[in-house]
């Protein structure tokens, strides 16, 4: 894992790119809308690329749906974890505030960018709205969290299904680029699939 340090916190530098639970278990990999809600309807854990393109992988990472974060066997690798609300809030305090998205989003032509390297990138989101749909490549980096207080699924550390999660945002065409909490979507989130950045679990 590449980590940065921001505010005391130790970040991951990537998006997560697995395709497995922390206990090796293999989580299904989604290549059509039609497999999305199948997912969606059954609670299956999974997984896609932009567009279900493997290419985008290789930049962007993956896009997980809500039920993988809400596993009980962890999506996060061993010794790390998915941030909370409170982390990511105070990620924004550590770079001054939501207008200050631009420490941590990576723009390539932009020498003024990404200055606390936490590398941020614009890889859309996948919509599960009406018939589905991946959107905002190049201008927004999503992220999911979860919440500080949740009711545990068997006494472990993971969330319920039923919680009700709100993603992270940036939109790189705004100026000044602005971090808020939310989505675009007309649907739930949970329906939607979104990226996600790992941290230190300490």
């Amino acid at each position: 894992m590449n980590i940065v340090n921001i505010g005391g916190h130790v970040w991951c530098k990537d998006n997560l790119n697995l395709d497995s639970f922390r206990n090796g278990e293999a989580l299904t990999e989604i290549k059509s809308f039609e497999e999305w809600y199948f997912a969606l309807e059954n609670r299956i854990p999974a997984f896609c690329y932009y567009d279900f393109n493997p290419e985008f992988g290789n930049e962007f990472g993956k896009i997980y749906n809500w039920y993988a974060l809400a596993d009980e066997r962890g999506l996060a690798p061993d010794g790390y974890k998915i941030p909370t609300n409170s982390d990511w809030i105070k990620l924004v305090e550590s770079i001054g505030g939501v207008n200050n998205g631009i420490k941590i989003a990576k723009i390539n032509d932009d020498d003024s960018s990404n200055e606390l390297d936490f590398s941020a990138l614009p890889g859309g989101y996948l919509d599960g709205a009406d018939d589905g749909g991946f959107y905002s490549m190049f201008d927004l980096a999503i992220f999911w969290t979860l919440h500080d207080e949740v009711e545990y699924m068997g006494g472990s550390k993971y969330p319920t299904f039923e919680q009700e999660p709100t993603p992270f945002y940036m939109s790189f065409e705004n100026d000044p680029i602005k971090i808020r909490r939310g989505s675009k979507s007309e649907t739930s989130f949970i329906n939607c699939g979104y990226y996600v950045r790992c941290l230190i679990d300490d």
